[in-house]
């Protein structure tokens, strides 16, 4: 029961937290105001979170470029007469070895991410993950008629 007062309470909260924002159509508000409302985050942990932000884009952005200049050069070579086996192959891997990489990087970002919030915030976004889950098992339903 507890469990339900505190999913509906967060719930409201966050609808209610979108009155915050009512001047702005949502697609102009910063995920980081949205997430220092909801999460009350301090001054220093959205300077904190800012930073890790642009350091991932910092990291992943080559390794974004250089994967889209591999599948370009896997679709010239795939649309060529006779491409080569091997070196096809070969594009594969490295795209899929870049994409890991990416994949570390975002990895990195989420712990560090998750070391700066309080247990209390933690708990929220545990919440905020429900509430996303429910409302696409709600979408899914509404797709198949039955909601």
């Amino acid at each position: 029961m507890k469990h339900k007062y505190v999913l509906i309470t967060f719930f409201f909260m966050l609808v209610t937290s979108g009155a915050l924002f009512a001047h702005n159509d949502p697609v102009d508000v910063p995920p980081l105001a949205i997430l220092k409302t909801v999460l009350n985050l301090s001054e220093d942990q959205v300077g904190e979170i800012r930073g890790l932000v642009e350091a991932r884009a910092e990291s992943v952005r080559p390794l974004a470029e250089q994967i889209k200049i591999s599948e370009e050069a896997l679709k010239e070579m795939l649309n060529g007469d006779f491409p080569d086996p091997a070196a096809v192959g070969d594009l594969v891997l490295d795209i899929q070895m870049l994409r890991q990489e990416i994949e570390g990087h975002q990895q990195s970002f989420r712990e560090a991410f998750h070391m700066l919030l309080s247990a209390e915030q933690i708990e929220r976004i545990g919440h905020i993950h429900k509430v996303a889950l429910a409302t696409r098992a709600a979408q899914a339903l509404g797709k198949l008629g039955l909601y």
